[in-house]
């Protein structure tokens, strides 16, 4: 990631703008957009990390033909494009009108795909248990901790009784991730933004949940992100258990290994 870029991108048109009229404004060109969202380098380079990313979620999400997917903050389509032909049905929801506009031109030619612009607050609009899977992949990085209950109630209201959803936070434990906070703190520019970056605990983690009617299924803190997998708390015993027994064994392949980042094979 282009860090300098970055900053000036999150700063633009002026201080103190919703993280909406941010990524409105991101959204307008292919290049920051495509680097905005992963640090991609152009379509190739989104496709080919879109394509690691869908592989490992939906290995950890046990996704299958029959399943019916959301995915919270799709921007573009980096995950979803590649996510939508492994499923029965790919919804992508995301705030930023202009992020949509190109998520669509990019999953035209798949006929499972639809997207939704969240207009007001959390995931106000979308229906309720209508979705197996969830995901939120960097997106709640910039997330104050009000609007992450906010988000994490609605996750509860969407998911069907037995349904997975997986979302990723900054892990304020880590060197990595001190290391960017200083950083960040020390920027005159990302330091004043209401959607600066934001660190947080485990034991945070573990009040959202509950608070929200969750229950965890796998959490892993032993890198930059805070990472998560969640049921609803009146989910099936046994179907929570046997998810608990697989990702133990199989969860840890979607723990990231690069600096601030998940490292795709090379091209």
């Amino acid at each position: 990631m282009d860090w300098g870029r970055f900053s000036r991108l999150w700063a633009y048109p002026g201080r103190n703008i919703s993280a909406r009229a941010r990524w409105e404004y991101i959204g307008r060109s292919a290049v920051d957009a495509s680097r905005m969202m992963d640090g991609s380098t152009g379509e190739d380079d989104l496709r080919r990390r879109g394509e690691f990313m869908a592989d490992l979620l939906a290995g950890a999400l046990e996704i299958t033909p029959q399943t019916h997917v959301l995915e919270v903050g799709c921007g573009v389509g980096r995950v979803g494009r590649e996510m939508a032909p492994r499923c029965a049905a790919w919804t992508g929801a995301d705030i930023s009108r202009s992020l949509l506009r190109r998520a669509r031109r990019r999953t035209a030619h798949l006929g499972n795909v639809t997207l939704t612009h969240l207009a007001g607050e959390g995931l106000a609009g979308l229906p309720d248990a209508a979705w197996d899977r969830l995901y939120c992949h960097k997106v709640m990085l910039h997330i104050d901790e009000p609007g992450i209950r906010v988000l994490l109630r609605d996750f509860r209201r969407v998911l069907r009784r037995d349904g997975l959803a997986y979302f990723d936070v900054w892990n304020l434990n880590h060197p990595d991730a001190q290391d960017l906070s200083r950083r960040e703190a020390a920027d005159p520019i990302l330091s004043r933004q209401p959607h600066r970056s934001r660190f947080y605990a485990r034991d945070s983690v573990d009040g959202w949940l509950h608070e929200a009617g969750l229950q965890p299924v796998w959490i892993a803190d032993s890198s930059f992100l805070l990472q998560v997998i969640a049921t609803r708390a009146d989910a099936d015993p046994e179907a929570t258990n046997a998810a608990r027994r697989r990702l133990k064994e199989q969860g840890a392949a979607l723990i990231p290994r690069g600096h601030l980042d998940f490292v795709p094979p090379p091209a």
